[in-house]
């Protein structure tokens, strides 16, 4: 069973996001697409998927780490029904002011029966569409300072508190799930 979720997971280099995510996929059905565009090494023990042969996937995880990445996330949309969808490292890939194709992606998430696990390595970088959609925001140590007020996000005196309470912790993986 999905949850429809869009999760943000924010935190630095070393801070546990790809840990974090790797412990959802554990939990969650088995269909995963990780969109990867490092080939980081934590996800090179999962088959690769290029983007010709996503229309035909039915099961299992796999990953897709080369192409282009607006082609790649159009692709998603198009044809990856019912999955767990992991973009890792979205800063590079979803800018600030995200295409309509990109948006597309997240509007349709539900109706295509999608979880959605965005990771950014600071709350700065978090396209202003996605603050307005997501779901969940996890909170991992960042090394950014956060500006007094922002208009990205309706409930940002919670975000502020839960950061410094995170940036605080001794635990360097310790982490605060925020819903919204």
């Amino acid at each position: 069973m999905r949850l429809n979720k869009v999760i943000c997971i924010v935190g630095g280099k070393g801070s546990g996001k790809t840990t974090l995510a790797l412990q959802l996929l554990n939990q969650a059905p088995k269909k995963t697409l990780i969109v990867d565009t490092l080939d980081h090494p934590s996800y090179r023990q999962y088959p690769v998927v290029t983007i010709d042969k996503l229309k035909y996937w039915k099961n299992g995880i796999y990953r897709i780490y080369q192409g282009d990445t607006n082609e790649i996330l159009t692709e998603v949309n198009t044809s990856v029904w019912n999955a767990n969808i992991i973009l890792e490292d979205a800063f590079k890939y979803l800018p600030f002011s995200m295409s309509k194709d990109q948006v597309k992606l997240f509007s349709d998430s539900k109706q295509h029966n999608q979880d959605i696990i965005v990771m950014f390595h600071a709350i700065k970088q978090i396209p202003v569409y996605l603050c307005s959609i997501m779901d969940q925001l996890v909170v991992m140590k960042t090394k950014e300072r956060l500006p007094n007020t922002t208009n990205k996000f309706y409930n940002w005196e919670e975000i502020k508190e839960v950061h410094a309470k995170v940036s605080k912790h001794k635990n360097p993986h310790y982490f605060e799930v925020i819903d919204l």
